[in-house]
């Protein structure tokens, strides 16, 4: 019977932990950039490029990042609300050029986000 208690305790308590772990995020975006991996993680070049753009550009254009893989996989979620639309076509169009080379990070614009993160920053 201890044996058998001791067993669903711990079950349950994994998947608590679990449970906080995966969190959903959802909400509209001008820009979702996604880093996928095909077996040996992310293009991290691409990664900290688009990241080094958001966080030099003028005014600092403020994003979340939606970790979901054990490869590094991730999203980068744009609303882009602290720049003109005439400034959100540009910084879409330097990220474009950015990724343009590479088969691993997809942009989506204008676009309903629904999916479970590890962890949203």
């Amino acid at each position: 019977m201890k044996t058998l208690f001791f067993t669903l305790s711990f079950i349950f308590a994994i998947g608590r932990i679990n449970a906080q772990i995966v969190q959903q995020k959802t909400g509209t975006y001008r820009l979702v950039v996604s880093f996928t991996s095909k077996g040996a993680g992310i293009d991290s070049k691409s990664f900290d490029e688009i990241s080094a753009l958001a966080q030099n550009y003028r005014p600092k254009i403020n994003y979340e990042t939606c970790q979901m893989g054990r490869e590094g996989e991730r999203n980068l979620l744009f609303k882009l609300n602290e720049i003109s639309k005439k400034k959100q076509r540009k910084f879409v169009k330097e990220v474009k050029t950015k990724i343009k080379d590479t088969s691993l990070v997809f942009v989506k614009e204008d676009t309903n986000f629904d999916s479970p993160c590890r962890s949203i920053k």
